[in-house]
């Protein structure tokens, strides 16, 4: 009887993510309903979801990404409010920032967008709008 053999497949037995491969991605940006439109002066809590969806395709799981995200936030003129304010970790995967409106801001739409670091992975989000001063 002659001997076998299997063909070995790289993709399958060499396969592995090192936690430093991993993207972060936003999965959700939160901002409560009553703070959606505010009067000047008032604080707004923005809350946001990282997720890992590489190391398992087709689930979400919230993840920690190496260097923890930060806020950019716009006035309605697309100028720069705040540069990359850093967001507190609450749990695994979520990040919080209480941005305070001071009585002398402008009035209209003001945007944010998010970046988070994960070893030579940057995430950039989209420009999000986050709320409305009266």
């Amino acid at each position: 009887m002659a001997d076998t053999t299997a063909v070995f497949d790289k993709l399958v037995f060499s396969f592995s993510f090192d936690i430093t491969d991993i993207a972060p991605v936003i999965f959700k940006v939160l901002i409560e309903r009553q703070h959606w439109h505010i009067a000047a002066g008032q604080a707004v809590p923005i809350t946001l979801y990282v997720i890992d969806n590489m190391t398992t395709p087709g689930k979400r799981y919230l993840f920690n990404p190496a260097v923890g995200p930060s806020i950019t936030i716009y006035k309605p003129d697309n100028t720069v409010e705040q540069t990359a304010i850093g967001m507190p970790q609450v749990e695994t995967g979520i990040f919080t920032y209480l941005h305070q409106t001071a009585l002398s801001d402008t009035v209209g739409p003001y945007s944010a967008v998010f970046t988070a670091s994960n070893g030579d992975t940057e995430m950039i989000s989209k420009k999000y709008h986050i709320f409305t001063i009266l």
